[in-house]
């Protein structure tokens, strides 16, 4: 009989490269070649021997080892951010499914697992994320032979919410945000954060960069002098040098530093998770602006959008477009495009015969 052993992570693994149903796949749990060739003999001869084996049937492994010998491999085979996220989904798992072998979860326990996680408040959208994880988890112990079939696999997963399409923000109402950072009656700490976020967005709707590469910007990329700046945008990989507007250039003057971070009290150094918070601050105080002036929701996302749209209303051609928003290709950029009814029907007066 032909049979292979193959390393996978830590572990060698036992394949006798037969068609199902009489394949046999499973981890031989020992990271010796040695011992992993041995093993592969014996398992060899009681196949010769008799295929039916019980001792070939899906062993008992409990599911926290199990665990921990996928996220081991996981960690191997990936990005050390990737691997972490995995890592805490099965962390997760663990904490809210019983502590027994793999091959004794059956679809119910998952079952069990989504309500648990629903009663907690989490979304459809995220759990239906973590169960990509937990079926991955089985799939695994299904190719190593510990089980003969996925249990995650077999259970239905709630309802994924549907996600807002994005508002592009108009001219006149990103006046009304800017006149906001600037209302009467504001107390200290609201004067201060109005004064740090005022260039922000400012920079936001004068470049039409994303948030991100905002927050990160500094003041070796900037030239004020010759109205450009020079941005590695993180999204795509690109390096990009674009103008900057004349009110960009008189806001940022008076403010940016001789050196370092255009917005010191942004910027987020190389932590991805201090950009995330930083996001999700302004993205509050921007939803509290909309709140106190009656404006439709939207997000510092929308105020990118908003550029891409009034260059468009004032005519600028999609290649243009596609350059100031540092998109790789212009099929984004006509995403970004929203249909805009008055223009229509301003091109449509055009047609009249007198």
């Amino acid at each position: 009989m032909k049979s292979t052993i193959r390393k996978r992570g830590k572990y060698w693994h036992y394949d006798n490269n037969r068609k199902p149903p009489g394949r046999i796949r499973r981890s031989l749990s020992t990271p010796s070649h040695a011992k992993a060739r041995q093993l592969q003999k014996r398992l060899d001869r009681i196949y010769l021997q008799n295929p039916w084996d019980e001792r070939l049937l899906p062993r008992k492994v409990s599911i926290s080892r199990h665990a921990a010998e996928f996220i081991e491999y996981v960690y191997q085979i990936k990005s050390p951010s990737w691997a972490a996220r995995q890592h805490s989904t099965v962390r997760n798992f663990l904490a809210r499914v019983p502590d027994k072998d793999v091959h004794e979860f059956t679809p119910s326990d998952i079952e069990g697992y989504i309500k648990k996680r629903s009663e907690e408040g989490m979304s459809p959208n995220t759990i239906r994320i973590e169960m990509v994880v937990v079926k991955r988890l089985f799939e695994r112990a299904v190719r190593d032979g510990v089980v003969d079939k996925n249990p995650a696999g077999r259970v239905e997963l709630p309802k994924a919410r549907q996600v807002r399409p994005i508002r592009p923000f108009s001219k006149e109402e990103m006046e009304i945000i800017f006149r906001d950072h600037f209302r009467p009656g504001m107390g200290k700490r609201e004067k201060a954060a109005a004064r740090n976020r005022y260039p922000v967005m400012a920079t936001l709707w004068y470049t039409g960069l994303r948030i991100s590469d905002v927050i990160s910007m500094t003041t070796e990329e900037v030239d004020l002098e010759a109205g450009t700046y020079q941005k590695h945008i993180k999204k795509t990989g690109r390096n990009v040098l674009l103008p900057i507007a004349e009110p960009l250039v008189e806001i940022l003057g008076p403010l940016i530093p001789s050196a370092g971070p255009v917005f010191p009290n942004y910027y987020p150094g190389d932590s991805v998770r201090r950009s995330a918070d930083v996001i999700r601050n302004l993205n509050t105080q921007l939803y509290a602006i909309l709140k106190r002036n009656d404006i439709p929701h939207g997000s510092l996302h929308s105020i990118r959008h908003g550029f891409n749209q009034e260059l468009f209303k004032m005519g600028l051609g999609i290649l243009d477009r596609q350059a100031l928003l540092a998109h790789a290709a212009a099929g984004t950029t006509q995403i970004y495009t929203h249909p805009d009814e008055d223009l229509a029907r301003s091109y449509l007066n055009r047609l009249r015969i007198d």
